[in-house]
């Protein structure tokens, strides 16, 4: 999620000065002045979570579930799926740190800008096969589940060089692959491209909370929508109950943090043109393994053919909608 994705000298200096600088808050907001936002890497994540903050009244964690780089972390899985009854303190007790603000750390503060919260907001894209659970044990806490076209997103992880291990992922979590994965062990070992891993990672990513969640268990956002109307928009504010003016609805269409530098300060996010880039830069192959594969998986009726999501029938996959068993 950092935006220091060059590796130059002058970068990591940047970085450092941000982990210093970023530190200076102090987090007094009751423990349950949470907002939390998850997705997809590269569906938009940071970028929704910068607008919701656009006055800067909350504080900015970003990637906490991280381990490695967050010790309290260290027990979660870079895909971690937990049954919704789990109660092993091993990851209850991090969750609720996090949430509760009550940890301090220089990777998920170093987008951070306000010194006096009045709440926080918790961004992370690790953390989709946790939702249920996520609900089950902070049932009152906001939760933005944000979508975004497979494509963009398979494209935009190429293009930064993403590796994922999807055997190492998935086929090492047992619960999980008995829960829901076993009927697409062949489609998930399928995958050769790096393109058609990624496609598999987002549908597994979006398959296992469709499967899990129930309509009203979080606001269920989609990128290109949100993008494209304000309407939505006020919904996603109305929901979180953080207020709305007309100096939000133009922040919809700064890049965040996130986006790489030359996506930054052009033409590239202008109005109508972020949503659909990739359309002009996927190959025939890969639009092909796309139909394919979400099809395989019963999330192909959230796009279509279309940019912008059907939100009904994305709705229509939660309580079990999507498919768990191929026949």
């Amino acid at each position: 999620m950092s935006f220091f994705w060059r590796g130059t000298i002058s970068a990591r200096a940047r970085k450092a000065w941000s982990a210093i600088s970023h530190a200076f808050y102090l987090d007094l907001a009751p423990a349950d002045a949470t907002i939390f936002v998850s997705g997809s890497p590269r569906s938009g994540t940071t970028w929704l979570a910068e607008v919701l903050n656009s006055d800067n009244a909350y504080r900015f964690l970003g990637e906490p579930f991280t381990a490695g780089l967050v010790p309290q972390s260290n027990h979660f899985l870079i895909r971690q799926y937990l049954r919704p009854d789990n109660n092993d303190p091993r990851y209850l007790k991090p969750a609720r740190a996090i949430f509760a603000g009550k940890i301090r750390n220089a990777w998920v503060d170093n987008v951070n800008r306000c010194a006096l919260p009045r709440g926080r907001i918790v961004k992370d894209v690790r953390t989709t096969l946790m939702l249920k659970w996520f609900r089950a044990h902070f049932p009152r806490m906001p939760i933005v589940y944000l979508v975004r076209h497979p494509c963009a997103v398979a494209l935009s992880r190429v293009r930064l060089a993403f590796r994922t291990d999807l055997r190492n992922t998935y086929f090492a979590q047992p619960a999980l692959m008995e829960d829901f994965l076993a009927p697409f062990a062949d489609e998930i070992a399928r995958a050769q491209t790096p393109f058609e891993r990624h496609l598999v990672d987002w549908c597994v990513e979006s398959f296992v909370p469709f499967a899990q969640l129930e309509r009203g268990d979080v606001f269920l956002a989609f990128y290109e929508n949100v993008c494209s109307s304000e309407a939505e928009l006020r919904k996603l504010f109305e929901y979180t109950g953080r207020p709305f003016n007309d100096a939000i609805a133009r922040r919809i269409h700064r890049p965040s943090l996130s986006t790489m530098a030359k996506g930054r300060g052009s033409q590239f996010f202008a109005q109508g043109t972020a949503i659909d880039a990739w359309r002009r830069q996927i190959t025939p192959d890969e639009l092909a393994a796309a139909q394919r594969i979400t099809k395989a998986f019963g999330l192909e009726q959230i796009y279509g053919d279309n940019t912008l999501a059907d939100a009904e029938h994305a709705n229509a996959l939660f309580r079990g909608g999507a498919k768990k068993k191929r026949t």
